[in-house]
């Protein structure tokens, strides 16, 4: 990338020198931290102050004593405290963390309408949000307990699995992403030797309450974050008798839902297609899947099994 203007430029040795910074102040810090997401609010709020990003949202892997596995999130900074919280923590997000955890990796930065359904890139853009990126880190030999604060009933000390996004409003330089999560990555080393993070080991030992290990392959994400798309027979059918439609379907939600799914609307958006809420939605799915008629997929593209969400 080229020709980058203001704030938003930084060298390499720029790119250096701010990282070193936010690590040394971060030494002379972390002994007066009580729980690791002082830790993470910190951490990011030097992440948006040195590196000029416009808002940074930490999520973590969180489990329960039941064996269920969900996205947390843990910290958001926002360079202008004016920027309502919701354009950026979401199910839109949560939902893209989660992918993150799945496929053990994040992604370069890319435009926001490559990343998110239509109607939230729209919503970002117009907060001036054009570019996202997710940086994944995992150590699964060391565990995150749970929210300081708010935590879930069941929650217990989990693998360390974390997924970061930045949203911006210009282009970066993939070395300045690339530095920002490293500083995530070495603050984890930190975090783990003053206390904040526990070693899986050091918990068996004194006889906690053991964290399921290894990190589960799928982790769940929200019902919102999901796309329904139709059968493939189903949609022959269609291109070949157009109206067939969905007259067929005796349910008359279930048949207002079919006929706005096109395989790129998330639940959250055909939600307010159909104007039908989410319990209404939620019923209708279930019918439509009972009836073979869909199938339901993750943000990135894998199929999900539905019986994750319906008995």
């Amino acid at each position: 990338m080229s020709n980058y203007s203001g704030y938003n430029y930084f060298s390499q040795r720029d790119v250096g020198g701010q990282q070193l910074t936010i690590m040394s102040e971060l030494f002379k810090a972390v002994g007066a931290m009580q729980h690791i997401d002082e830790l993470l609010q910190w951490l990011a709020s030097r992440i948006v102050q040195h590196f000029g990003i416009q808002a940074t949202e930490i999520w973590s892997m969180q489990g329960t004593s039941m064996g269920h596995f969900s996205m947390q999130l843990r910290t958001l900074v926002r360079q202008d405290a004016t920027l309502p919280e919701h354009i950026v923590a979401n199910q839109h997000a949560a939902g893209l963390a989660g992918l993150l955890a799945q496929q053990r990796a994040g992604f370069h930065l890319q435009s926001a309408a490559t990343v998110f359904p239509s109607y939230q890139a729209s919503l970002l853009r117009r907060y001036g949000l054009n570019y996202c990126s997710g940086h994944f880190f995992s150590n699964t030999a060391l565990l995150i307990p749970p929210l300081r604060h708010g935590a879930s009933p069941g929650s217990i000390p989990t693998p360390l699995v974390l997924a970061m996004l930045f949203f911006l409003r210009q282009s970066l330089s993939q070395q300045t992403i690339a530095a920002a999560g490293l500083i995530l990555e070495q603050a984890m080393t930190v975090a783990s030797d003053h206390g904040l993070l526990t070693s899986v080991r050091a918990s068996q030992v004194s006889g906690g309450v053991p964290a399921p290990s290894p990190v589960p392959e799928f982790v769940s994400l929200p019902l919102t974050a999901l796309i329904p798309r139709r059968y493939a027979d189903a949609a022959l059918m269609q291109s070949s008798n157009p109206l067939a439609r969905s007259v067929d379907i005796a349910d008359r939600s279930a048949r207002r839902l079919y006929a706005a799914i096109n395989g790129r609307r998330d639940v959250s958006e055909l939600s307010d297609v159909t104007e039908l809420e989410l319990k209404e939605i939620a019923r209708a799915l279930k019918i439509l899947l009972d009836e073979r008629r869909i199938e339901l997929y993750a943000p990135g593209g894998q199929r999900v099994d539905p019986a994750q969400y319906f008995s």
